[in-house]
């Protein structure tokens, strides 16, 4: 048998597949690339450790220890030697801290195995980790961490989608852009010279709400608004062409001031995970979470006709950059790139709702789609761009489906299943369609 020197190791953990359905959709040539990784890799089923979960078995892969050895066993556990009534909860390591306030230990700290990324570094390796449970906080100095899917999808770095705010009838009902007014302006300071009267306007940041100067509606605005004032003028003739935008209706005070087919730069701004749908949408304990978190974004005014009638303003996805990404610089990189790619038709543009209704994945609420292209993305970019030894990655969908759809599978589940008006086997060939859509990716 011929020996071959192994440049590389590419590691790639499905949780929850089951073995007997990769087996057979191989053998009906249906999932090419996965056949691409079984014909010119190693393909390998596990034994669960006791217990069969997320991390006393993901901890297990990664370190080659038993759970006796490791110490990570199950979701809780107690260490011998301390009280009884002390246990130690992994459901919260497993949860991205940002969307988890109660967050208090890591698997990583308490597991008593060296890892395999740790011994590669050792000896000189490089890692990149993608989205492996237990990966984080980083415990290696030298390799590239990623927290989740990344800044394409993972609500862990972007916390809402672009949205478009406009005044334009046809924008707002083609686009579904958020309804911007145009009012004379009043109670402004500091207004620049303008050859034609000034013109105002209001809208939140977050996307969640229309709003005018009217007082009582600004009034009720939600703790996670965020609101811009708008001040259009005309700057050097007969023809507004600036828009200044300002919390405080202050033009001294301006945030950015734009002139038509200008895109601004990186703006920071502190958001409440509170947001709703939009931003952060069912991210868990989002309401005990009372910590802002610091977004960045950038405007774009695409539109701004003659008479200043006609705006509209396009705001880019809201990024977090911290608590996902070492080294920290990689959160800019990765930003920038996956904007970069978006703009120019590599990726799709995201501007539905953050996250599905039915999300089928436990760790960060992404559809399964999203969460493939932006696994596919973080490790593609990295992977070209930087030199390594050991790529980890982790896909989570299959355990997420197995939890949502194998009940309506079980005829004994039908009573439970009509009391709650759902049909057993509903929505079962999501199961199919995760396969089909994983290949493609």
């Amino acid at each position: 048998m011929e020996k071959r020197k192994l440049n590389k190791v590419i590691v790639i953990g499905l949780d929850g597949a089951i073995p007997e359905f990769v087996r057979k959709f191989y053998k009906e040539s249906i999932l090419p690339n996965i056949a691409r990784l079984i014909e010119n890799g190693v393909i390998s089923e596990l034994l669960p450790a006791v217990f069969a979960d997320t991390p006393t078995n993901w901890t297990t892969i990664a370190t080659g220890a038993w759970p006796g050895t490791h110490g990570i066993n199950s979701f809780g556990f107690h260490i011998e030697g301390e009280p009884f009534d002390r246990v130690y909860d992994m459901g919260n390591n497993l949860f991205p801290v940002v969307a988890n306030v109660n967050t208090e230990y890591f698997m990583n700290r308490l597991c008593k195995a060296e890892y395999i990324w740790q011994v590669a570094e050792k000896v000189g390796k490089k890692v990149i980790m993608v989205n492996w449970p237990g990966g984080w906080p980083p415990n290696i100095k030298n390799g590239i961490i990623i927290d989740g899917t990344g800044p394409y999808s993972s609500p862990v770095c972007r916390m809402a989608n672009q949205t478009i705010f406009s005044s334009d009838p046809e924008k707002i009902k083609s686009d579904g852009a958020i309804t911007l007014k145009i009012e004379e302006a009043e109670g402004w300071k500091n207004i620049p010279s303008s050859k034609l009267p000034p013109l105002q306007s209001v809208f939140d940041v977050t996307g969640q709400l229309e709003i005018t100067f009217n007082e009582e509606k600004i009034n009720s605005k939600t703790d996670s608004s965020l609101i811009y004032n708008i001040l259009i003028i005309a700057s050097q003739g007969k023809i507004y062409d600036r828009v200044i935008f300002s919390k405080n209706k202050n033009a001294k005070d301006s945030i950015v001031i734009l002139t038509p087919g200008e895109e601004s730069y990186w703006i920071d701004e502190e958001f409440s995970p509170t947001i709703g749908e939009k931003i952060y949408a069912n991210m868990i304990v989002r309401e005990e979470f009372k910590t802002n978190i610091k977004g960045r974004f950038k405007l774009f005014l695409s539109e701004l006709s003659e008479d200043g009638k006609k705006i509209t303003l396009e705001r880019s996805p809201i990024f977090t950059t911290q608590g996902w990404a070492y080294p920290l610089s990689i959160a800019d990189e990765l930003i920038d790139q996956v904007l970069w790619q978006e703009k120019n038709g590599l990726l799709k543009k995201r501007k539905s709702d953050l996250l599905s209704k039915k999300s089928p994945l436990c760790q960060v609420y992404e559809s399964v789609e999203d969460m493939a292209e932006g696994l596919a993305f973080c490790c593609s970019y990295l992977a070209k761009k930087y030199s390594w030894d050991i790529l980890f990655t982790q896909i989570h969908a299959p355990d997420g489906i197995n939890h949502d759809e194998l009940n309506n599978i079980c005829p004994e589940c039908q009573p439970i299943l009509q009391s709650e008006k759902k049909l057993p086997g509903e929505n079962s060939e999501i199961l199919i369609k995760f396969w089909i859509g994983l290949s493609e990716k």
